[in-house]
């Protein structure tokens, strides 16, 4: 059998780079650093969430604020003018019915 020589040896045992490097460690290692890249990007997934749910509640309160109480108080608004309106049409029905109550008594007493 033919010996390879010390270098290649060395060579042959190491292998380049971060594999390399993780490939020389003990299991240990290795689950801790999977466990720890996967918090990493649980905290990641989390602060991103945080910022959008933020954003959502801000733009639900502008929507809230700026749409939601100009229709309500458009609403109340329109509540009050038909309101007015009747108003002003039972009150046109009275004034009638009066006038024509004193027409009628005018009439038959002569004056």
């Amino acid at each position: 059998m033919a010996q390879l020589p010390e270098r290649s040896r060395d060579a042959a045992g190491r292998r380049a780079g971060i594999g390399g490097w993780l490939a020389n460690r003990p299991m240990a290692v290795k689950f801790l650093l999977v466990i720890g890249v996967t918090a990493v990007v649980a905290v990641a997934v989390a602060v991103t969430a945080m910022n959008g749910m933020s954003a959502m509640r801000t733009d639900a309160d502008h929507l809230y604020s700026n749409n939601l109480v100009s229709l309500s108080l458009l609403d109340k608004m329109q509540g009050s003018a038909l309101n007015m309106r009747i108003d002003v049409l039972s009150s046109s029905a009275r004034s009638r019915a009066t006038t024509a109550r004193s027409t009628t008594r005018w009439r038959s007493t002569g004056r």
